[in-house]
């Protein structure tokens, strides 16, 4: 049995398009807003809605891919992955950010949205093709199934 878990399982719709940048790897890290909403009627019966936004970071390479190609601001999505809390320093002050962490072999994302909604705005070559299910990627021929530590 676990003794510790650290999980986040996030149903929501991207603020904006998913941001790509290039790491000294080479690899990429593709990091997005998600909001996730929830919605209650108070004692007077009028509808209220709550909105919480999230932070997301992507290490894994099959899902970043994903993410650029298929997701865009906009689309509902479901992902899983850690919560990471960390800070820094600017200006001579302590700045505290928490992030979902999606990394490889632990993360898992879903598109949720309409096969017509997520291939909206692609161009007609794309049109036809259906966004990959995260589940089928398999790993590189050259992968070792060696444990680094």
């Amino acid at each position: 049995m676990a003794k510790s878990l650290n999980r986040v399982d996030l149903i929501g719709r991207l603020g904006k398009d998913p941001e790509q940048r290039a790491m000294q790897s080479g690899d990429t890290v593709v990091s997005f807003s998600l909001a996730t909403s929830e919605t209650w009627k108070d004692k007077q019966g009028n509808r209220q809605e709550k909105t919480q936004w999230h932070n997301c970071v992507s290490f894994n390479q099959g899902l970043n891919k994903v993410l650029t190609s298929y997701v865009k601001k906009g689309s509902q999505i479901m992902v899983t992955g850690a919560l990471e809390h960390s800070s820094y320093e600017k200006d001579g002050v302590t700045k505290y950010k928490t992030e979902v962490v999606l990394r490889p072999f632990d993360s898992f994302l879903q598109l949720l949205d309409s096969k017509s909604e997520a291939n909206e705005g692609a161009t007609s070559s794309q049109s036809s093709q259906q966004a990959p299910s995260t589940s089928d990627w398999q790993a590189p021929d050259d992968f070792s199934d060696e444990v680094p530590f």
